[in-house]
C-alpha cells in the first residue's frame, strides 16, 4: 500500500528524507514564528519515527496523540533502507554505536568540543 498523500508523505513528492509529516508541519509553524508549541498538541496518523520525535522533543507540544502504533502501520507501509525498517530501528537506535548497521566513526578532531563553547559563550 502505498502511502497517503500530501504533508503527511511529502517525500514522495521532494525526495527529501526529511520531509515527513511532523517535520513538516514543524517547519510550516516555524515559518509562522511558532517555534514553541507549549500550549498546542498535534494529532499525527502514527507513532512518529525518531527523527520526527527528535523534533516532537525540541518543540515541546503539550500532548502528541496518534492514531497508529508502530506496529499497526508497519501492517500497511515499511520504510525502511540497508541500515534499517521500520520494524528495526528502533532496536538499531537502542544499540551501541559500534554494533549499529549505520557505520559511525568519530573523527580525529584536536577540540572537538569548541564549536559548542563558542556557540555557549555567544548565546548566554
Amino acid at each position: 500500500m502505498r502511502p497517503s498523500s500530501g504533508v503527511e508523505r511529502r517525500t514522495l513528492s521532494t525526495k527529501c528524507p526529511l520531509d515527513v509529516g511532523r517535520t513538516g508541519s514543524l517547519r510550516a509553524a516555524a515559518l509562522q514564528d511558532i517555534t514553541d508549541l507549549t500550549g498546542y498538541e498535534m494529532y499525527v496518523t502514527a507513532y512518529p519515527c525518531p527523527m520526527c520525535l527528535g523534533a516532537l522533543y525540541y518543540a515541546t507540544p503539550d500532548r502528541v496523540v496518534y492514531a497508529a502504533t508502530r506496529e499497526q502501520e508497519g501492517e500497511h507501509y515499511d520504510d525502511g533502507n540497508r541500515y534499517m525498517s521500520l520494524r528495526t530501528f528502533y532496536d538499531e537506535y537502542a544499540k551501541p554505536i559500534g554494533e549499529q548497521n549505520l557505520p559511525l566513526v568519530q573523527g580525529n578532531v584536536t577540540d572537538p568540543t569548541a564549536p559548542f563553547r563558542r556557540w555557549s559563550a555567544l548565546n548566554d
